[in-house]
């Protein structure tokens, strides 16, 4: 309940110029890495409005081992994440998100990362609660803390994250 409180909490006051007067909140790459297993949870709850075989497929992508990622390599790929989360809530009419980018590299933080990701978990359950209403979405925000993640394990579930997408813009596509 705590995180969720701070991630509201964050993504209230966090305004679209918010990267270039950035504040670092202290999030370490395990926050982020707890937050990025809320998003892949979240995906696995809008699956199921899917077919078994959409689901299993979901469910049976192995993730990639990645060396030497930074924060921007995270957030980068977090921009990828966006690009194709706003291509799935075309199906639903739902808003573009807009996360701003950072300008260098050197200033992009675990907690640049970890808002730009809160807010992508927001707009994430909005769209599960409008592509499946019935949907309870309370229990995406409890993400397991695991110490001692770093970037390259973030990346790993974003990447994760956007095949998981693909699979869904797939299906919509082939139903349209």
């Amino acid at each position: 309940m705590k995180k969720f409180i701070l991630l509201i909490t964050l993504s209230l006051f966090t305004t679209p110029a918010y990267t270039a007067n950035f504040i670092e909140y202290g999030f370490t790459p395990s926050h982020v890495h707890a937050l990025w297993t809320n998003i892949h949870q979240s995906i696995v709850k809008l699956s199921e409005k899917y077919p078994l075989e959409v689901q299993e497929a979901i469910k049976n992508i192995p993730p990639t081992t990645y060396r030497d990622k930074i924060p921007a390599d995270v957030l980068n790929e977090t921009n990828i994440f966006t690009r194709k989360l706003n291509s799935y809530r075309e199906y639903y009419n739902l808003p573009s998100i807009d996360l701003k980018s950072m300008e260098t590299d050197s200033n992009v933080t675990p907690s640049t990362v970890y808002v730009n990701s809160g807010r992508l978990q927001d707009a994430l359950a909005y769209t599960i609660s409008t592509a499946n209403p019935s949907q309870e979405i309370s229990s995406l925000y409890h993400g397991k803390f695991i110490e001692g993640k770093e970037p390259r394990d973030v990346f790993s579930l974003v990447e994760l994250a956007i095949k998981k997408l693909n699979i869904l813009i797939d299906y919509e596509k082939s139903q349209h």
